[in-house]
């Protein structure tokens, strides 16, 4: 029955053969990556370029594999694919309880920040099953739970908020803090010093307001949309604050300074802090290890939940371990081009259509 797909993807594509590989270790550490040609080429993980992203036992991202034309299998690849193509073929939806990871921004919401009426539906089904549905966002904790409000998901029974990109995970019907991650006060020193020096905007957040240095275009901009109060210092070492979930530098006149500075910082700041982008005019500054993919695997497991039941919508590169770490990893059709080469699924409807209840309706309800 996974014949018709191979032709569907080799006619889509172009491309003749495939060959899956999936390894739990580094590749350079593990002279036995086991190679398994499949009849069944699905379009997962599927790369024309010379370099594919494999996963760990965990989902999460590695190392590049030198293979041309490759199809890159989580570990359990056999059963998964199975199952995969299962649904594929016969349309039938997931089974048992379902974790749901949605970006907020150009995802779940129209461009106008509303919430479709389509969306709000599907949601509400998907909680009336006893699921759970995360949002899960780069948004600090108070700007993403005052949005929930306005949109009226906020205090929803198994309605969490995954903010920050997976430092903090808060439960809104509980309003209970379940995990936090911070960056060190010596390192966020750190990285105000290369920011401040390179001349571009870098601000931290308490949990009620953006902490920063000074205030300037970039800053007003941010504010203007995110509506949070801000507390401004000389210098950040007078900010008497505890260590905060993340660090945010911003060019709204100047996109290209994100990307000079990105180059600069993961140089300098390689290994003790891990940065991505959101839009190329935000760069996001976590502790290593924190992202959306991380976040989703640790409420999965704490909710008892397998991970080839979990289904992950977004549209950016912050987006991209969680859409590798789900069971299902969906991009909106307004997604990052490269985002939509390594997901699972991609919409047909963009955000300003209820591409999120398309996801919903199509593996979930």
């Amino acid at each position: 029955p996974l014949s018709p797909l191979a032709s569907e993807l080799a006619s889509a594509s172009g491309l003749l053969t495939f060959t899956s590989f999936y390894t739990v270790q580094h590749h350079k550490r593990n002279p036995d990556i086991i190679s398994v040609s499949l009849v069944y080429p699905l379009p997962l993980r599927l790369t024309s370029r010379l370099t594919i992203p494999y996963t760990d036992a965990d989902g999460g991202l590695k190392q590049q594999l030198p293979f041309h034309n490759c199809l890159c299998l989580r570990p359990n690849a056999a059963e998964w694919i199975y199952k995969w193509g299962h649904l594929k073929m016969t349309g039938e939806k997931l089974k048992g309880k379902i974790l749901f990871f949605s970006d907020i921004d150009e995802t779940l919401v129209n461009t106008d920040k509303s919430l479709s009426e389509e969306n709000r539906r599907a949601i509400d089904e998907f909680l009336a099953r006893g699921n759970i549905f995360v949002i899960s966002t780069g948004r600090a904790l108070l700007g993403a739970s005052n949005l929930l409000k306005e949109l009226g998901l906020y205090g929803k029974k198994n309605m969490m908020i995954s903010s920050s990109n997976g430092a903090i995970v808060y439960d809104t019907y509980l309003e209970k803090e379940l995990l936090r991650r911070p960056v060190p006060l010596d390192l966020m020193y750190e990285a105000f010093d290369l920011a401040r020096d390179f001349g571009i905007h870098i601000q931290t957040y308490t949990d009620t307001s953006v902490v920063a240095e000074q205030e300037n275009e970039s800053l007003r901009r941010y504010i203007a949309v995110q509506r949070l109060p801000v507390e401004l210092y000389p210098s950040i070492r007078n900010a008497r604050i505890a260590p905060p979930p993340k660090l945010l530098c911003l060019d709204y006149p100047d996109p290209g300074n994100i990307t000079r500075f990105r180059a600069l910082f993961e140089e300098r700041m390689k290994g003790k802090l891990d940065c991505f982008q959101s839009n190329p005019w935000l760069l996001e500054i976590v502790y290593p290890g924190v992202n959306k993919g991380s976040s989703l695997r640790f409420i999965a497991r704490e909710a008892g939940i397998p991970i080839d039941h979990t289904v992950s919508a977004g549209d950016a590169e912050n987006d991209l371990s969680m859409i590798l770490a789900a069971g299902i990893g969906c991009a909106m059709k307004n997604a990052d081009e490269r985002l939509k080469e390594q997901a699972d699924y991609v919409t047909v409807n963009d955000n300003n259509h209820a591409g999120v209840a398309e996801i919903l309706n199509r593996f979930c309800l």
